[in-house]
């Protein structure tokens, strides 16, 4: 049923998590990075390192640019393989 005829939003929409003033600026930087992707997946150290200086961030801001994106891309993998899996025992 569509949004405008009473349903209700999908539960990826209505339960995502809610981004605190500042942080959007982690999360526009992990979406640009993503395109530097290696074949391992993860945003290369020197891409985040290089898009910090671009910005000209301060040290502890770059520092916490590197963990955020770090974990990020842990989170990323992370749902991937669960996704993987699922879609394996679903074959089965």
């Amino acid at each position: 049923m569509a949004l405008r005829q009473g349903g209700q939003l999908p539960a990826k929409i209505r339960d995502a998590p809610q981004l605190q003033p500042g942080q959007e600026m982690y999360f526009l930087a992990y979406m640009e990075l993503s395109s530097a992707r290696t074949m391992g997946g993860l945003i290369p150290w020197t891409a985040v390192q290089e898009y910090g200086k671009a910005l000209r961030l301060d040290e502890e801001t770059c520092e916490d640019l590197h963990f955020l994106i770090s974990e990020m891309d842990i989170a990323r993998g992370n749902y991937y393989e669960a996704k993987e899996k699922r879609e394996r025992r679903g074959k089965s």
